[in-house]
């Protein structure tokens, strides 16, 4: 069955707009929390002290919280996090506690393992200015995609999709942390359905791996970025650009040549494809895999661990596979300048990445801290908000033909932040 997606509204920079739905069963802070808010000219603020409430408050068809401030020792306060990921919500969400600081953070890190947008943590009791802190980090929803019935995500949908060109790329751009400067960008897959609009990857990708029809949409993908690519040299240059990978894929012997094939008819560089594989999906056949990833990386082709330390065998398959990159998950990026463990997990990875002679990339950039991290730990490519958000193919292309010096924080896109503490980047 189909997850539902909630959507909240695409709030302006102004957080005294959003609405604000505030659950905690200590009835003082709830007033105190809405007593802020009010203060700061927030109207919309819904007080609730249990969470099987609120999540029936937001499933409703309108009016959809913007903000979420949740306490997490509130009963089924951890599990609401799941509930929330089903539901496909990408409103901002506040999480306070009275517990521990480290319990908090590990909440956190859950709440974003569930691809949840975590504005930040807060240990009561905090400060009004603490917490108006952490709200002028939410600029709107991080993700707006259409509500899909579960009647249309079938196979038969899916097919339909790929076979009259429903699918479409979308490019992301990824930049140097020491020039800011653009070296590459990311192919991320949409279903542009004709009557529900935009559809999330992560309501469609898991059906075509189901349902064994993931080859074919990758191949639909990376035949028309091939295209996409080639006929937009940068300064008569490919634009070097990575495609995610099925694990699944990996088992297919023909695959290297066939991406081998499509290279040559573009004329594009095999140096200039990366293919990232995410970790977790590369364990359940270790030698099939490893085949298939020496095969490409004999053609030229680069390869990329991708969300790497979500997975469980991450140190043998660093040993194990001919990777060149490693992308750093956005988990133990976003938001490691005020969480100390994210910091040391995110410096390890650096170093390790270095000494074995990997290139880094993080996910999850989207703020000037973030920004600052990268460069103290000397990764070597930031990906993010910050940067730039997905957008279109030809619509990034045509961008940079008309403007090639992209920087970091001045582009069409990118996510634009009024706080002081967050202004945009300005790299030569």
């Amino acid at each position: 069955m189909a997850k539902e997606l909630i959507m909240a509204t695409d709030c302006s920079s102004d957080i005294a707009t959003c609405r604000y739905l505030v659950i905690d069963d200590d009835i003082s802070t709830t007033k105190r929390i809405k007593s802020i808010l009010n203060d700061m000219g927030a109207s919309a603020v819904e007080c609730i002290d249990d969470i099987d409430v609120a999540l029936s408050r937001i499933t409703k068809e309108t009016d959809h919280p913007d903000i979420i401030i949740c306490d997490l020792s509130i009963p089924n306060g951890v599990a609401f996090f799941r509930h929330l990921e089903d539901k496909q919500f990408v409103g901002g969400i506040v999480l306070i506690s009275d517990e521990s600081e480290r319990l908090l953070r590990m909440g956190s890190n859950l709440a974003k393992a569930h691809h949840l947008n975590v504005l930040g943590s807060l240990l009561k009791p905090f400060t009004e200015g603490a917490l108006l802190n952490v709200l002028a980090h939410f600029n709107g929803p991080k993700a707006i995609f259409s509500s899909l019935p579960p009647s249309i995500l079938t196979p038969e949908a899916l097919r339909t999709a790929i076979e009259e060109d429903q699918l479409v790329p979308f490019l992301q751009p990824k930049v140097s942390v020491q020039t800011g400067r653009l070296v590459g960008v990311e192919v991320l897959a949409r279903w542009q359905h004709p009557e529900h609009g935009l559809v999330s990857p992560g309501l469609f990708i898991p059906v075509a791996e189901e349902c064994g029809l993931i080859g074919q949409l990758t191949q639909d993908i990376l035949s028309k970025t091939f295209r996409l690519i080639a006929a937009h040299p940068r300064a008569g240059r490919t634009i070097p650009f990575a495609v995610n990978l099925s694990a699944l894929m990996l088992s297919d012997v023909d695959l290297p040549r066939r991406i081998k094939d499509e290279l040559a008819m573009t004329g594009i560089d095999p140096a200039n494809l990366t293919l990232e594989i995410t970790e977790s999906g590369l364990c359940e056949n270790m030698t099939s895999s490893l085949e298939t990833l020496l095969r490409l990386t004999f053609k030229g082709v680069r390869l990329s661990i991708d969300d790497f330390g979500v997975g469980y065998s991450t140190f043998e398959q660093l040993r194990m596979m001919p990777f060149s990159e490693l992308k750093i998950d956005r988990i133990f990026v976003t938001g490691a300048a005020q969480d100390a463990e994210e910091y040391m997990f995110f410096q390890s990875v650096v170093l390790l990445a270095k000494k074995l002679g990997l290139t880094t990339v993080a996910e999850g950039v989207e703020t000037q801290e973030d920004w600052n991290v990268c460069r103290q730990l000397g990764c070597d490519v930031a990906q993010g908000y910050l940067i730039g958000r997905p957008m279109l193919a030809e619509t990034f292309l045509n961008t940079l033909s008309s403007a090639p010096h992209w920087q970091v924080g001045k582009n069409p896109r990118s996510r634009q932040r009024t706080s002081e503490r967050s202004r945009p980047l300005a790299h030569p």
